[in-house]
């Protein structure tokens, strides 16, 4: 029988199949790293966001105003790429617990913040009622609050300097300007008159403050709530059969005009960076929404809110959206590249997002509490 040669590599061969198999393992290694980079979160103050709150705002009345011109600042925000849709809280929640739930992450039964009052808790909250400002405050991401208590630690507007025209000492020119606009000289009670007076103070104060503290850090995030619309919609709405229908209807959409040119103000310091969020707890006044039809079988139709988002990460809506009042944190939290607590009860709304998003910024959670680390 002939010997079948046996086969054998040389030495220097097998150095050299050893070492490509080390240069393989390196590119696989490498390869990991960059895959695992993409993946991961996005780290420090990548995002800087300006989350304004309008108690009161509603569609319904925003679409016709638009559409006769009447708010040109939404009008060129309505030309841009951005998402909109509904914030559809309980039936049975008041605003307030809806305010809570928009800006903690968490259902009204485990922030239990049901009145006006009990806001003053985000200044000593529990686990489960921080305030998303708190939660990116704790990460060092700076936020300057107007509108709503803080904690000691946390940024406090500036209400030292204002720029030119939000000046202190202008203000009540401004009052006496803003309230001629949207009265136009029609005849209301005195008591409604100063309602209005207020209400306008209140939300010129709070630009101000909002404008100063982003004009002194304009990488910061803003959470804005202004109350003056809500209120003042809500005292006309009781007035119903005391004045014209024509008259009261005039007094809301006027105040409306007014939002209008305080958003615009705001916007113009976002950032190429920036996301710029519209939203409200509920804006519509009316027992029956003209969309009741939505919600055939409820006896009580939701609270509805408003919702316009708009810039970095944020895609072109083809459809409106429905967003509980709780996804707008863990919304937040994950466009700032933060890991999400455990304890949220919301959800992020990957339709919001431009595609391919969530396989460039994976999602991860927080095993524990921030505050309780």
């Amino acid at each position: 029988m002939t010997e079948q040669p046996v086969s054998r590599v040389p030495k220097h061969a097998t150095a050299y199949y050893f070492l490509l198999s080390l240069i393989g393992a390196a590119l696989l290694m490498a390869l990991g790293f960059i895959r695992e980079g993409i993946l991961a979160p996005a780290s420090g103050n990548q995002v800087q966001l300006s989350i304004v709150c309008v108690s009161g705002f509603s569609w319904e009345r925003v679409i016709p105003l638009h559409q006769g011109g009447k708010l040109p600042f939404f009008s060129r925000l309505f030309q841009g790429k951005g998402s909109y849709g509904d914030i559809i809280g309980s039936t049975s929640d008041t605003d307030t617990a809806i305010v809570a739930s928009m800006f903690t992450g968490r259902f009204p039964a485990k922030h239990t913040i049901y009145r006006e009052d009990e806001l003053t808790q985000f200044i000593a909250p529990n686990k489960f009622q921080t305030p998303v400002w708190q939660e990116l405050a704790a990460r060092g991401q700076q936020c300057v609050v107007v509108g709503l208590p803080v904690s000691e630690k946390q940024e406090r507007p500036d209400t030292s300097a204002a720029p030119r025209g939000i000046k202190k000492s202008g203000a009540s020119e401004m009052t006496a300007e803003y309230l001629h606009r949207i009265t136009r000289g029609a005849n209301i009670p005195g008591e409604l008159l100063a309602l209005l007076q207020e209400c306008i103070n209140s939300d010129l104060e709070r630009l101000r403050q909002a404008v100063t503290a982003r004009g002194a850090n304009n990488s910061t995030h803003l959470f804005a709530y202004f109350q003056g619309l809500g209120r003042w919609q809500q005292r006309l709405t009781a007035q119903a059969g005391a004045m014209q229908d024509t008259t009261r209807a005039a007094l809301i959409d006027n105040y409306y005009i007014f939002i209008d040119s305080i958003l615009g103000q705001l916007y113009r310091y976002c950032r190429s960076n920036g996301i710029f969020i519209v939203l409200s707890e509920r804006g519509t006044m009316q027992v029956t929404p003209r969309h009741g039809n939505y919600f055939p079988t409820l006896k009580e139709h939701p609270a509805t809110g408003f919702f316009y988002a708009t810039g970095l990460h944020i895609r072109e809506g083809i459809d409106p959206l429905v967003l509980a009042p709780a996804d707008l944190v863990p919304m937040l939290l994950y466009l700032t590249g933060n890991p999400l607590v455990n304890t949220l009860d919301g959800r992020v709304n990957f339709k919001l997002l431009e595609e391919h998003y969530y396989f460039k910024r994976k999602i991860i959670a927080n095993t524990r509490l921030l505050l309780n680390k």
